[in-house]
């Protein structure tokens, strides 16, 4: 799942396995989906195939219809910090990892996502204004379009393995 803010209209976009009215072209997101679901998880041991893949599947939540330039330079210059986090919380079982540190002045985040256990957890969660996620979660988000823009994907502990998904 990816979202996307945009501050100047103050929207907020999701999209599921890449389904949104707008997005980059349809193939290039089942590509981007299926790349992190891979099994043999090749998005720990290639930066730039999961830079690519993030910025495919943030762009799949933003009003554009290709993959914007400026958020694949944002997530190429942050791809090493940005894989260091995927490897170490995919690489563990329970998403607990020591995150990498974040420039003062980067644009991309990632971060292990809030999780709960019972329904009182989940309250306490969104009260605070975050995600609650019932399985470790992965957050990268990326700043972009002289700040309009905040995209977001989030990865499940699980995505690794799951089935690929085909067009219909």
């Amino acid at each position: 799942m990816s979202k996307t803010q945009d501050r100047q209209s103050g929207t907020c976009v999701f999209s599921i396995n890449g389904a949104v009215a707008t997005s980059p072209p349809a193939g290039q997101v089942l590509e981007a989906i299926n790349f992190v679901r891979k099994p043999e998880k090749p998005m720990l041991r290639d930066p730039k195939g999961l830079t690519v893949a993030l910025a495919t599947l943030m762009a799949a939540s933003a009003p554009v219809n290709q993959v914007p330039d400026e958020l694949i330079s944002a997530l190429i210059r942050s791809s090493e910090r940005v894989s260091a986090c995927a490897r170490g919380f995919f690489s563990s079982s329970d998403g607990k990892f020591n995150q990498p540190d974040q420039g003062k002045d980067d644009p991309i985040t990632c971060a292990a996502a809030p999780t709960y256990s019972d329904e009182r957890g989940k309250h306490e969660i969104l009260e605070r204004g975050e995600i609650a996620a019932g399985l470790p979660t992965l957050a990268i988000s990326a700043t972009w379009g002289s700040g309009r823009f905040v995209s977001t994907v989030y990865l499940p502990i699980v995505t690794p393995g799951q089935p690929p998904i085909s067009a219909q």
